[in-house]
């Protein structure tokens, strides 16, 4: 059920995204992020939209609550690919 919820989330928010409509997709994102702490790609996702908003301090924010969240609940570490994504992101 877990994986069938995130992947119609997944496809929602890639018609959102063809429609470049980023502000509907960072609330898509955030919100299944109140209910679904673990999902990587939705962090990855969210971070994508800010970023695309010129929003890189907030996008930097999702990528520490994402780090905090894996570490506490999973003893884990963000994926190379969000761990790239976070790289990527203008620092000032």
């Amino acid at each position: 059920m877990r994986s069938k919820f995130l992947r119609c989330v997944g496809e929602l928010g890639d018609i959102l995204q063809a429609s470049h409509s980023y502000e509907a997709e960072t609330d898509l994102y955030q919100r299944i992020l109140e209910i679904e702490p673990l999902a990587e790609p939705v962090y990855r996702g969210l971070m994508h939209c800010l970023i695309a908003l010129g929003r890189h301090a907030e996008a930097l924010q999702v990528y520490q609550r994402c780090e905090e969240v894996l570490s506490t609940l999973l003893r884990a570490q963000p994926s190379a690919p969000t761990r790239e994504l976070y790289a990527s992101i203008p620092k000032r």
